[in-house]
């Protein structure tokens, strides 16, 4: 009986839930508002020369008449800053800051990312990192397009460039399925975070709720814990548009990877309990779902039948709903992954949910 309604939830999940996204998503694309929005565009680097000098062009390049773009260089002990007074002597709409290892208030990147925003001087801010390169010159009118009135905050999707080997097509899954959740709990009203390297929102509301002061001893959490702070069902938008996809370089070994999930991960104890108990529902049903079967394979044979039934049932509308949405993240070619990759997040869960119970404060880079 558990294990028939740990099934429930999911395909309820999968079905209703996920499938509001699906429809969004399958929906025209409004045409893009004139450019109307003035936008400051923040970037914190550490030790980044060679990707600043690599993405930071096609930022600056955008298409759009009415932007800046911010550097904060958090203590680089290479050739950062040397590329930014390049860039500096080129580019009318760029500035950079510099700050010494003495002047770090708050772990992680949320300190220098506070410098950009109080020095930004339009009234919209986009994130992003400084290894992310913007999929079109339309990025930032893409994503401003998202703003009224009543939208103060976009939340966009930042996928990871395609390489050789089966870590860098999990970390590219992986991506998704987060920006599903996310995306989707932000359709049913309950917004509980974005991604840091493709996120826009109001300049007002970070000195609303006094920036990160209530998690600044928290070294992540600058992106996914102030949204948790500041979203809602009336003021947040989801933006997966193509135009305004920025790529970023995935981890190229596990124990890299495994170190970014793990602090990633560490700010999930600090959401709304809200957050906590919606989020619990779904990755507990979806662990469940695994520890059971194959428990309930291996102790009655006779119950094989009804339980690989519903596994089928499962997985054939996991396959149509990511058969739909792989196309939008323009990732088609991972849907041959999906029954292998399914099966991985019940290990994923039960590696990384440690980090939940006992974060470690830790640099961001």
């Amino acid at each position: 009986m558990i294990f028939v309604g740990v099934s429930v939830i999911q395909v309820i999940f999968w079905l209703l839930f996920v499938g509001r996204l699906r429809h969004y998503l399958n929906q025209k694309p409004t045409e893009i508002e004139r450019a109307s929005k003035f936008v400051s565009v923040i970037i914190c680097a550490k030790n980044e020369a060679e990707n600043l000098k690599k993405h930071l062009p096609f930022i600056l390049n955008q298409d759009y008449p009415h932007f800046e773009v911010i550097v904060v260089n958090d203590y680089s002990t290479d050739e950062t800053e040397a590329v930014l007074s390049q860039f500096l002597n080129i580019y009318d709409n760029f500035r950079f800051f510099s700050i010494g290892k003495e002047k770090g208030m708050q772990p992680g990147k949320k300190f220098p990312l506070s410098i950009g925003i109080e020095a930004a001087q339009y009234p919209y801010v986009l994130l992003t990192d400084a290894d992310c390169k913007p999929e079109s010159d339309q990025w930032i009118r893409t994503m401003q397009s998202a703003l009224s009135e009543e939208k103060e905050i976009v939340l966009g999707f930042g996928p990871y460039q395609t390489q050789q080997g089966s870590l860098n097509k999990w970390i590219r899954f992986e991506a998704i399925y987060t920006a599903i959740q996310y995306g989707t709990f932000a359709l049913w009203g309950k917004p509980y975070m974005g991604v840091g390297r493709n996120l826009m929102y109001a300049k007002r509301l970070f000195f609303e709720v006094g920036g990160f002061e209530k998690h600044r001893h928290i070294a992540s959490g600058d992106d996914d814990l102030f949204i948790n702070e500041v979203a809602t069902n009336k003021n947040t938008k989801v933006l997966f548009q193509e135009k305004a996809f920025i790529f970023s370089n995935p981890k190229e070994n596990f124990k890299d990877y495994y170190t970014q999930k793990t602090r990633h991960f560490s700010a999930g104890n600090h959401y709304s309990m809200e957050s906590k108990v919606l989020l619990s529902i779904v990755s507990m049903s979806h662990f469940l779902y695994y520890a059971l079967f194959f428990t309930l394979v291996v102790i009655d044979i006779r119950l094989c039948i009804w339980i690989i039934s519903i596994y089928i049932i499962r997985l054939l509308i996991l396959q149509i709903t990511y058969k739909e949405l792989l196309k939008q993240f323009k990732e088609e070619k991972l849907l041959i992954w999906i029954p292998l990759f399914d099966l991985m997040i019940f290990f994923f869960y039960f590696i990384f949910s440690a980090a939940l119970f006992f974060p470690k404060t830790t640099s961001w880079k």
